[in-house]
């Protein structure tokens, strides 16, 4: 049991399981869409490792995560060796899709907004990160996961973007922003008040409502414009209840491992509800 905790330890610490939730929810925005590509989603999680990899070795040069350098110390020349498989994994992708370039057009906003998350930059004539920003922190990871786990796979696939495409990503912004709400909630008595974050300006509770709200205007959009996807309904209104009880069920006091591994899975969960039930 140690040692599966431990091997489940290094897979949230290195990011691995984040990337493999980014990498869930392209696929199920390309079976949505009715395309089966997998080189796709690995490229996805394969960047995502990088990208996040790249944050938390930020944020360990500028003296933040306490918590997570004594396991870094410990696991560095695994965590490097995962941030080379990764690299490699992109370039594997790059040869067997291949990539288109007006993909990794559509990438480089987001992409940006990874570099300015970590990376300084003027605002209101201050010194402040992207994450100092009221409010921008949520909508910056919100915008981000869905430009890259929708507009990213269906720009590769079809060379354009629909109504539906667009309608996908405003529902897929709509999803990230509820599930990144536990997140903040956990985390309000240590975030700066500078940073001004959802539950630090309404509180835990109404953070909590407004998760759900999102979730039902996401529902509501599904059942307007996706009626092809409807054979999935009853998954997704399974999955939204369980994601439901969860962001009510957290609290400050939640350990991180409910967040990083139990919420952040959640599109695991999803994809695998489609896939084989």
């Amino acid at each position: 049991m140690n040692s599966l905790k431990k091997v489940l330890n290094f897979i949230v610490q290195s990011n691995i399981w984040v990337a493999l939730s980014a990498g869930a929810l392209t696929k199920i925005t390309l079976l949505k869409f009715k395309t089966e590509s997998n080189f796709i989603p690995l490229f996805v999680i394969c960047a995502s490792v990088l990208a996040y990899n790249y944050i938390r070795i930020n944020e360990l040069k500028e003296a933040r995560l306490n918590w997570y350098r004594a396991w870094f110390d410990e696991n560095k020349s695994l965590f490097i060796a995962v941030n080379i498989l990764a690299g490699l994994g992109i370039l594997a992708c790059w040869i067997f899709i291949p990539v288109k370039w007006v993909s990794l057009l559509v990438l480089i906003p987001f992409l940006i907004l990874t570099f300015l998350y970590v990376k300084p930059t003027v605002f209101d004539n201050n010194i402040l990160s992207l994450r100092s920003v009221p409010f921008l922190k949520m909508m910056s990871i919100a915008l981000s996961w869905a430009g890259v786990t929708v507009l990213f796979p269906i720009m590769q696939e079809t060379g354009s973007l629909n109504e539906l495409a667009w309608i996908e990503f405003f529902e897929r912004f709509l999803f990230v922003f509820a599930l990144t709400i536990p997140f903040d909630i956990r985390d309000v008595n240590i975030d700066s008040e500078q940073m001004h974050t959802i539950p630090q300006v309404i509180g835990g509770k109404w953070s909590k409502w407004l998760a759900i709200l999102f979730l039902v205007l996401v529902l509501i959009l599904e059942h307007q414009y996706f009626a092809f996807w409807h054979f999935e309904a009853n998954k997704t209104y399974v999955l939204f209840a369980y994601l439901s009880v969860l962001i009510l069920n957290s609290t400050p006091k939640r350990s991180r491992w409910y967040t990083s591994f139990w919420v952040e899975g959640v599109p695991i969960l999803w994809l695998l509800l489609i896939l084989y039930f």
